[in-house]
């Protein structure tokens, strides 16, 4: 704002910090920290993705469940019912990572929700923002959210990357 000259100062209006940047708006403001403001930032980022999420996952477990109803399989002259099956097998497999499963479940972690990481999956205190899994395929996604600034990308990755590699090696679901 100071830069553009709809202020007389470069101080924050907040902390009153002597330079208000915006890595400091988005980052490094103690009022802003100490106010929840960044994490209400984050909550309301992670409620958008978590809802669209939602939306799709129940889409493709209503997808994945019509087209698991028996249907009667006509069989063309000359044609082998071994090659019919082939082709089913192959449209599926060439789907997402959510394909092959209707039975996928999603826990988020905002304000408000009693989340407790699922226990069939592995026993832990971690929770991270998104655990999306299929029992049946037997895969486990997770989902952390972070919104630095630009210029802590890198850092923020690294530091998301370094709370779960103790896990990341490991079988996590249970047969």
């Amino acid at each position: 704002m100071h830069l553009w000259g709809y202020k007389q100062d470069c101080c924050c209006c907040l902390c009153g910090a002597n330079k208000c940047t915006l890595h400091h708006i988005l980052s490094n403001c103690n009022f802003s920290l100490n106010n929840g403001r960044y994490t209400w930032r984050h909550n309301s980022v992670l409620a958008l993705i978590s809802q669209s999420i939602q939306d799709y996952l129940c889409y493709i477990n209503n997808q994945q469940q019509s087209e698991s109803v028996n249907v009667i399989q006509f069989v063309k002259a000359g044609a082998s019912q071994h090659t019919l099956k082939s082709k089913r097998k192959q449209r599926h497999s060439n789907g997402n990572m959510l394909s092959n499963a209707s039975d996928w479940k999603m826990l988020v972690d905002l304000p408000g929700v009693n989340f407790v990481f699922p226990p069939e999956i592995f026993n832990t205190n971690e929770r991270p923002d998104i655990v999306i899994w299929s029992a049946k395929l037997k895969k486990v996604l997770l989902i952390e959210l972070t919104c630095p600034a630009e210029e802590g990308f890198t850092a923020a990755q690294i530091r998301k990357q370094s709370r779960y590699s103790p896990y990341s090696k490991r079988n996590l679901l249970a047969d």
